[in-house]
Order: structure tokens, then sequence, then C-alpha cells
């Protein structure tokens, strides 16, 4: 009787956050896009992120996988051995895809990557869209305005997949690294003002997941 009570609770639960989540993107979303999208990335369960924190990266060895869509980290790059690092980066490379979101994580851990890509920052940057199929339905989103600050890529390797730049620097996309892939988004102080910054972000999330990204689709707003 109580299993069958928990279940119908939790049965509850996820409907309502699925409802919630379904909320969150009325006011962005358009209704014919957001119909579109997988629902365990509107109801908020998927991407699964893992954040490796420094008292784990020995144990990948024996225990390379932790059940992540994604990995993130949290931790000083200075703490860290050289054995450490290059358990890492050899777990990494064995197929592992890292998320930096933001430009704190870039600035914070892109330096783990030196062999392979160089950072970079400045303010009030224009910086445009590639046809890219995470651009799909975003029109009006804000990559640039007055104090706003961005990191980006100003040297990475061949391969790397292109999604918002300036010249011939990166903001986002992802770098290839063996058989891993590290995804980048070096977002502006004033990313949460863009309009359709739901829709790019959950376009970005079905390609990372290499799910279909919804097409273009005429929208009535």
């Amino acid at each position: 009787m109580c299993k069958r009570i928990f279940i119908v609770m939790f049965l509850f639960v996820s409907i309502c956050l699925v409802f919630a989540q379904a909320e969150k993107y009325k006011e962005t979303v358009p209704a014919e896009v957001l119909k579109l999208y997988h629902q365990d990335i509107i109801n908020g369960s998927r991407p699964k992120i893992v954040t490796i924190t420094q008292p784990m990266i020995l144990s990948l060895v024996n225990r390379p996988q932790l059940g992540g869509d994604v990995y993130n980290f949290d931790f000083d790059m200075r703490d860290l051995s050289s054995t450490e690092k290059n358990i890492l980066l050899g777990w990494i490379k064995n197929g592992q895809k890292i998320l930096l979101w933001g430009d704190i994580d870039i600035w914070k851990y892109a330096p783990l990557f030196s062999d392979k890509l160089k950072i970079a920052g400045k303010t009030d940057l224009e910086v445009l869209l590639s046809a890219h199929p995470v651009n799909n339905n975003v029109k009006n989103i804000l990559f640039k305005g007055k104090s706003n600050s961005y990191v980006y890529l100003s040297q990475y390797p061949l391969g790397t997949e292109i999604i918002a730049y300036v010249k011939e620097d990166v903001i986002a996309g992802r770098v290839p690294y063996g058989k891993g892939s590290i995804y980048f988004v070096g977002l502006g102080e004033h990313w949460d003002l863009g309009k359709d910054k739901d829709i790019w972000t959950l376009n970005f999330y079905h390609w990372m997941l290499g799910l279909n990204v919804p097409g273009k689709v005429e929208t009535l707003f």
C-alpha cells in the first residue's frame, strides 16, 4: 500500500514538474516550437550534468562512467597534481563531454586544455551567429550590448564547431578533444535579457545530446 502511494506521489510530482517547466517557457518559446522539443529537456531531467571535484579525479581510472550526459568541474586548477591532470585529460579524451557554461567557467577551466586552445576576453563585442542548428528559430538573442563582457577562443583546433563568433574568434561551440568534446558558451553578463535565449539554450542542449534540433518554424510571434 505504501509503495503504491509512493509511486502515485512520484508520478504526481513528475507531472507537476513537467507543467512547471512548460509554463517557464510559455512566454519565451512559441507553442508551435516548444512542442517540437524532447520532453526530458523541457522538464529539466536532461541533460544530466555531473560535477567533477578534485577528490573524484583519481577514482576515474577504475570508475570512468559516472552516469552523466555531460560533466562540469568544481575545483581549483592550481591544486591539481600532474597525475590528477593527466588522469582527467585522459578520461576526457576517451569520450567524455565537458560543458563550460559562462565566462567564469571558461576562464577557470579552459587553461586545462591549453594544448588545444587559447582564450581571451573583451567587452562590447558584436557577436554573430553562424548557420548552425543551435541558431534555428533564434532572431533576437543578446550577444552584444554596452558593457557586456565575453570570453572567447582566440585559438582552437581544426574541427571546432562554431555557433557564435566575432571575426576569427569563437564565443560558443564545440572543441574536439580526442574522442571527447568540450562544449563552451562564453555568455555575456546580460545573457538573461535575450528574447530568444530560451530557444537557443533548448537547441544547444538537443545538439549537445545528439538529439535532433527542431528546424526553422514560422511562428506567430
